[in-house]
């Protein structure tokens, strides 16, 4: 950023940082032919890190979000005859989050961090028919949340049917816990480009996030053909208004609540000899539950009703060539109220999520030719052109009131025609 202040030339730079690191350590011993135990310890470490320089007014803000995560895991498991094996084992994972705010003019020095330790003991019985025909895998996990003294059960089942030779039946069902969320304290968090911080759960503000889901899925294969579709039905609670990324009349609302999502998926794919065609088809109805808010119930941000997709590939012996189509109906958005827009210099908002988006519609293509170098060293040139068609995708809207007093608009598109090139050499 350059500025020139009180006649002097400045120069200020802002910058962002992102990384991560993992590492493991895995040891199995099989005791007998049919009775093994695998031990497993980890840590994990990630670190984002943003200093934002204000040059006319002096300011220095550095903003990190650090997540550190350590962990073991003991399992055994006994099989027996005829397709039965038992499986079991303990868990602990201990994970510490840290935020810090630190400006230089004010001064001004915040440093929060959290640590959840999480114990989990987990049991499940699997079994595989002789014909390789029938798989089912039922179990549950008790977790112990020793800082909140909270007692967690989480039923799992899985079936999988295969009949009249090319059909397939699935069916799943599950429960599950989160006790770390991403919030957004301000849309303008680490430079904008980065809005979202990692967060523990206090059990209050920032709820333990549980969810059930179950699902059935059908599907038909034969030679080269492949027909598959899948209904699901999700709940999660403990959600947060700040993880939800609003930008209207809740933006700086604080609210726990949930939301029910009931969809379908289903795919169409064709394999001939050197074309690989499919097309997919998705269907999806969310909504928000906040009892607090005055609109209690009103459809989820990420809403979209309708996304079909649509694409083809071609595979020869040093090329691929392969072309897609994304479509997908307007998320939703909040508007102002026509002809009141403004009320006490703030933003006077319609009903909540009841406007949408236009469409989305992308189409991509993209290709990538083989070559040798001699015996041992080859390479890859390819290209590729995002957004074929330069349409104007709408990705966002909010509102802000400008100098004069009015609610102006804000639009925020998605990237328009990119072309990109590559060069890999292997050796």
């Amino acid at each position: 950023e350059n500025a020139i202040f009180e006649n002097i030339e400045t120069t200020r730079q802002s910058s962002i940082t992102q990384n991560s690191i993992a590492a493991g350590l895995q040891y199995r011993r099989n005791w007998t032919e049919h009775f093994n135990m695998n031990l497993n310890i980890y840590e994990t470490d990630y670190m984002l890190k943003a200093i934002n320089a204000n040059i006319l007014d002096d300011q220095r803000f550095i903003q990190e979000n650090r997540v550190s995560e350590s962990g073991a895991r003991l399992e055994a498991s006994q099989s027996f005859k005829e397709g039965w094996q038992l499986l079991g084992g303990y868990q602990f994972v201990e994970t510490k989050v840290t935020n810090l705010d630190d400006v230089d003019n004010p001064v001004f020095y915040k440093l929060d961090g959290e640590v959840v330790r999480t114990h989990g003991i987990y049991s499940q019985l699997d079994f595989v028919s002789e014909n390789r025909q029938t798989h089912l895998n039922a179990g549950v996990r008790y977790n112990l949340i020793g800082k909140f003294n909270k007692h967690i059960w989480e039923p799992r089942l899985s079936f999988n049917q295969r009949f009249l030779e090319n059909f397939n039946l699935e069916v799943l069902g599950e429960f599950k816990h989160q006790s770390t969320s991403q919030v957004i304290n301000f849309q303008n968090d680490f430079l904008g480009i980065e809005k979202r911080r990692w967060q523990l759960s206090d059990n209050a503000e920032i709820p333990i996030i549980r969810s059930k889901q179950v699902s059935g899925g059908l599907s038909y294969s034969e030679k080269g053909w492949l027909i598959n579709a899948v209904g699901y039905f999700k709940n999660v609670d403990g959600i947060t208004t700040q993880s939800q990324g609003f930008q209207n009349q809740y933006e700086f609302v604080k609210a726990r609540g949930s939301y029910d999502a009931v969809g379908m998926d289903v795919l169409v794919r064709k394999q001939f000899n050197k074309v690989n065609t499919w097309l997919s088809y998705s269907y999806l109805d969310s909504d928000y539950t906040f009892n607090t808010l005055a609109e209690n119930t009103f459809p989820s941000n990420l809403d979209i009703t309708h996304a079909i997709t649509f694409g083809s590939s071609y595979k020869a012996q040093h090329f691929r060539f392969s072309a897609g189509l994304n479509w997908r109906s307007g998320k939703p958005t909040t508007i102002p109220v026509v002809g009141n827009e403004v009320v006490n210099d703030e933003v006077n908002y319609d009903v909540t999520n009841k406007e949408r988006l236009d469409d989305y519609l992308r189409v991509d293509l993209s290709s990538i030719y083989q070559f040798n170098f001699g015996k041992k060293t080859r390479a890859n040139i390819g290209l590729s052109v995002w957004n074929l068609l330069d349409r104007e995708n709408t990705i966002n809207i909010f509102y802000r009131v400008n100098a004069l007093g009015n609610a102006e608009e804000v639009r925020q598109n998605s990237l328009g025609i990119t072309p990109n090139a590559v060069f890999r050499l292997y050796f």
